[in-house]
């Protein structure tokens, strides 16, 4: 083997990822994209005819006794949801994260030296103050010790005056091993009661009252937006009066009203989030209201999470996300999950989601959110979090530099100060403009989210049963536990932290984990042969762990 192979073999081994190089596993962080709240949350599934819409929404002020009033065109069937649904969506429907980005301008200024080398360097020519400069960036560019500098340096020595005529032939050769072990270095490192229907007066009819969870609803109907109004107030729901003339016009096109009151146990100014309700009514084209919305908001952030045959679309409403639905386990990763219980009920094997949002103003309100449907066409949004655009940008004005060196040298033109300047002006100008043009977003992260939830799960059911055991064991007479008691258990060892990695933090939005059915999440339910503890993984699928058995 010839000096020059050796050579070649040398440096692309050093150019191998350096994760290749231990003899352990590098697991880089996971990073999410926080979640943003909005005003009002919905899902709405439709099938060509029926129209299912939950509504998840806060209230915010003092007082115990709060309503609202949801129109719909026909007469619906209301229901009550669980209050994990709206947060799995916000959870599975986030943008994809780009925050282990490679440092590939490290790879760029170490092809960079290694061309200055070669270029350069010959047997019967003094080493020279450029000469060690470049042995430096060679080694600080493969993110290896400085110490390694001293080995490059050697080599320089080793080249005969004989192997200068193979020069470009090996500069072309390492460039492509060079390029190869960047490429593949990149993908290493990517990763109720109810009562009967009765009438009242002679302008407002009662078609419904119920007591579904923490609400008592009403389902109305009159001709009268002002009746209906004075109805509401008393009977205790307590409306805002700046909506009468948004409820005169739904009440003349004859459209149905689900009135809604929620009682919170202690005067508060504290945003309430009740459990969302489902709508569920016929209907030629599905609709979101949003006329009583802009008569109670100046200003309005609204997400919608639409299943349908076909991409979504609103006037007024950009698609974040629109995607294949994948309801079974194990399916592409480039499909929208959908695995949720209550989500897979309300979707309804809908083949298309989008996810729709808009910041809307009163005037832009005026009118009810109709959905139409368009052509199917992906779309999957990224974003890069702080860390990962700063080292994209990086990447990319090393590449810009290289190539402006590279144009520089094949032209003769000479290094000298004011170049140097201007080269200098033009890459900070490209960082800032690049940073700036880059899609960012606040991250949380975590490494093995997945398996660490998991493993953090089943540690915390089996705390709650070492718990239930020692107090078994003491307990005259005999002690039977209860929902709340396992409750409390639950509430209690989540709030510690049981290993460094097993916190209790969800390590899907950096929030501390509750009771709750959405992704890092739990519940405490009682089964027919007795309790289970359920947790969520990051798709909203629900993993199932029998207690005391």
């Amino acid at each position: 083997m010839n000096r020059s192979l050796a050579l070649l073999v040398l440096v692309s081994s050093l150019l191998l990822p350096q994760e290749l190089w231990g003899d352990g596993v590098v697991i880089a962080p996971t990073a999410y994209a926080k979640v943003q709240v909005p005003d009002q949350s919905a899902l709405i599934s439709y099938d060509g005819a029926t129209e299912r819409m939950l509504i998840e929404t806060s209230f915010i002020g003092a007082g115990t006794n709060f309503a609202w009033i949801v129109p719909v065109p026909t007469m619906p069937e209301v229901e009550v949801a669980t209050a994990g649904v709206i947060p799995t969506l916000q959870i599975t429907s986030r943008p994809v994260v780009y925050h282990n980005v490679p440092h590939i301008y490290g790879g760029i200024l170490a092809l960079g030296a290694l061309v200055y080398l070669f270029a350069t360097v010959r047997p019967t020519k003094r080493r020279t103050a450029g000469d060690f400069i470049a042995c430096i960036l060679l080694a600080l560019g493969l993110g290896i010790s400085l110490s390694w500098f001293v080995g490059f340096f050697s080599l320089l020595s080793i080249v005969a005056v004989g192997e200068a005529r193979q020069g470009h032939s090996l500069i072309i050769g390492l460039a492509l091993v060079f390029l190869i072990s960047l490429f593949m270095g990149g993908l290493l490192l990517s990763a109720g009661a109810t009562a009967s229907s009765t009438t009242t007066g002679e302008t407002v009819r009662i078609h419904e009252r119920k007591i579904i969870g923490n609400f008592e609803t009403a389902i109305l109907s009159s001709p009268d937006g002002s009746a209906l109004m004075q109805w509401l107030d008393k009977n205790g729901f307590r409306i805002p009066t700046n909506v009468t003339a948004a409820v005169s016009e739904y009440a003349r096109e004859k459209w149905m009203f689900v009135a809604a009151r929620v009682l919170r146990p202690e005067d508060t100014v504290v945003p309430t989030a009740p459990h969302p309700l489902v709508f569920t009514f016929k209907t030629d084209k599905p609709v979101y209201p949003l006329r009583l919305t802009g008569a109670g908001h100046d200003n309005c952030r609204v997400e919608l999470y639409v299943f349908g045959p076909k991409r979504a679309a609103i006037p007024g409403f950009k698609v974040e996300r629109c995607e294949q639905t994948s309801i079974k386990p194990g399916a592409s990763s480039w499909a929208f999950p959908v695995r949720h219980p209550q989500i897979l009920k309300l979707a309804a094997n809908a083949p298309v989601f989008t996810n729709l949002s808009a910041q809307l103003r009163a005037e832009d309100m005026r009118t009810d959110g109709w959905i139409s449907w368009e052509p199917f066409a992906k779309k999957r949004p990224w974003v890069f979090s702080y860390q990962g655009a700063l080292i994209m940008t990086a990447n990319l004005c090393m590449a810009l530099l290289g190539l402006v060196a590279g144009f520089c040298w094949q032209k003769g033109m000479k290094m000298n100060r004011p170049l140097i300047l201007k080269l200098t002006g033009l890459t900070v100008s490209t960082l800032l403009c690049a940073f700036l043009l880059l899609p960012k977003i606040e991250v949380t992260t975590t490494q093995m989210p997945r398996a660490f939830n998991k493993i953090y799960h089943h540690l915390l059911a089996s705390c709650i049963y070492a718990a239930w055991h020692e107090h078994a064991q003491s307990a005259k007479p005999p002690f039977e536990p209860t929902l709340e008691w396992i409750r409390k258990q639950a509430e209690a060892l989540s709030n510690e932290n049981h290993h460094p990695r097993l916190t209790k933090e969800n390590p899907f939005t950096g929030q501390p984990r509750r009771e709750q059915d959405s992704p890092g999440n739990y519940v405490i339910r009682k089964a027919a042969s007795g309790f289970e503890y359920v947790f969520y993984e990051l798709d909203g699928n629900e993993q199932v762990i029998k207690l005391f058995e």
